[in-house]
């Protein structure tokens, strides 16, 4: 165990503990401090830890022991120091070859200096010469204080009471009164903490701000390109507070800065030149006064213009008509679409609006291959065009061919009245069959007989509600079959 300081007495063994002396032992403070997550923020935290000094009010005081083989032999009491009046006492104990533990309360006011005196009639003290040892422990306001029990005829132990219903003062440097302290930016805090009998001490501690790595941005690309117009887009930076980004016209001298938000990886800029280059790059910054910042972007250039469709293809060929189709661009005016019959020498063109992505032909010739390319317009005079895409070609089928066909209805549904509205269809129509059941399936035939779709119905209002999602504008023929009946008609989708 410890080595405690000894004491001579008459020639007698003891030993003599110092506990907490009011007059020997000054105030400490103890900072455990908490820096600020990322520089400019204000979530550090200071919390205080203060031992010593002296505080005043009601203090409870428990005495515990533990005897050894000789119970008989121990005996204790309470000395308040001021005026030697025994305040508690305790033994002695028994029956002896029946170690026991033993326990004892009492208050005493805050700031009573007193000692705990605990003896052995025969002078081996309660620990340890025996295989069962004693020992004696202190806890004042359910903290142990002191402890021991290896002494000679008697062993001491002074300190003074700590009131368990007061506190110490605390005034902060930001004026603060608590004890611990939250919601810190970085800087210096200094506290002065006095005690129930007026000491004081005084004390500081400092919050860093912590330094976060910021990481360099590794890829950025442009998207949406228009004559006036782009998107920049960048990988996102962990812990990134707000992004800046530079740029300008190739050849111009001047940088034009914007900031995008941390947690948004694009920029939409606009106002810029038709037909112009453009170069730019960004960086993150991981705290709100661009202390911590990544370095540049590698540059990244681009040239506005109008794009081409990046992906066209035609759709529900029949004998006489199919469906041309393409990706929709971005800032678009309008779509031209051109066609001919495969090796002509003559272009015949259509203009479309900007939300049209699809035009359905007819009046085609059977059996005929056909080719046809479409580009962007970007402003409704023609002034600004993209490049037409890669010419595609289709062949009409031979013969008009239709599996079945509104008038051929078998004996079993001859008689039923059947309602379709509104025809034609844009994004769903309603059935009404008198005597019919809802249909087990819902089909759609294109012109050749091939099946485009399958859907199933809703009720709504008595009525079937059939969706058309998905399906290109054109002549279908859509069929229902509930069991052996079967009903089909023709429907127009636009």
């Amino acid at each position: 165990m410890k080595n405690l300081p000894h004491i001579f007495l008459l020639g007698i063994f003891v030993s003599f503990h110092p506990g907490i002396d009011s007059f020997a032992q000054s105030l400490n403070l103890h900072f455990i401090a908490n820096d600020p997550s990322i520089p400019g923020e204000s979530d550090g935290s200071i919390n205080l830890g203060v031992t010593g000094g002296v505080l005043l009010g009601s203090s409870e005081l428990v005495v515990v022991i533990e005897t050894d083989d000789f119970g008989s032999e121990t005996t204790w009491d309470i000395t308040e120091n001021s005026s030697g009046n025994v305040l508690m006492s305790g033994g002695p104990y028994g029956p002896d070859g029946t170690p026991s533990t033993f326990m004892d309360t009492v208050n005493l006011a805050g700031g009573t200096f007193v000692t705990f005196n605990i003896y052995d009639s025969f002078g081996d003290g309660i620990c340890c010469a025996f295989p069962l040892n004693g020992s004696w422990t202190l806890f004042m306001n359910n903290m142990q204080i002191g402890t021991g029990g290896e002494f000679g005829f008697y062993e001491s132990y002074a300190f003074t009471a700590q009131g368990m219903n007061n506190d110490y003062d605390y005034i902060w440097s930001n004026g603060a009164t608590t004890q611990d302290l939250a919601g810190l930016a970085s800087g210096i805090y200094s506290v002065t903490v006095t005690d129930d009998l007026g000491a004081t001490v005084s004390g500081s501690d400092t919050l860093l701000d912590q330094i976060i790595a910021c990481d360099t941005i590794d890829a950025i690309y442009v998207s949406n390109i228009t004559p006036t117009s782009a998107r920049l887009i960048w990988t996102s930076v962990p812990n990134a507070h707000h992004y800046r980004i530079q740029g300008r016209r190739i050849g111009s001298p001047n940088w034009v800065e914007i900031v995008a938000p941390g947690l948004q990886g694009f920029m939409n800029v606009s106002g810029l030149t038709f037909g112009s280059s453009y170069e730019w790059q960004v960086k993150a910054f991981c705290d709100q006064n661009e202390i911590n910042e990544s370095i540049w972007s590698e540059m990244d250039t681009f040239t506005t213009s109008c794009q081409t469709p990046d992906s066209a293809w035609t759709a529900n060929v029949s004998s006489n008509g199919a469906i041309l189709a393409w990706n929709q661009v971005p800032g678009s005016a309008g779509y031209e679409i051109k066609g001919r019959g495969a090796g002509g020498s003559g272009w015949l063109s259509i203009l479309v609006g900007s939300s049209t992505t699809s035009k359905s032909v007819f009046g085609l010739n059977p059996a005929t291959t056909y080719e046809w390319t479409v580009r962007t317009w970007c402003h409704s005079s023609g002034a600004w065009q993209s490049d037409f895409t890669p010419i595609l070609s289709f062949t009409t089928s031979s013969t008009l061919r239709m599996e079945f066909d509104d008038e051929q209805l078998d004996s079993q549904n001859s008689n039923l009245e059947m309602k379709i509205y509104p025809n034609p269809v844009s994004d769903y129509f309603y059935v009404e069959i008198a005597g019919f059941e809802k249909p087990e399936r819902i089909e759609f035939f294109n012109l050749n007989g091939q099946l485009v779709k399958a859907v199933e119905s809703v009720a709504s209002d008595g009525k079937l509600l059939v969706p058309t999602e998905g399906i290109f504008t054109g002549v279908y023929l859509v069929k229902f079959t509930s069991g052996f009946i079967t009903r089909s008609t023709r429907i127009v989708i636009q």
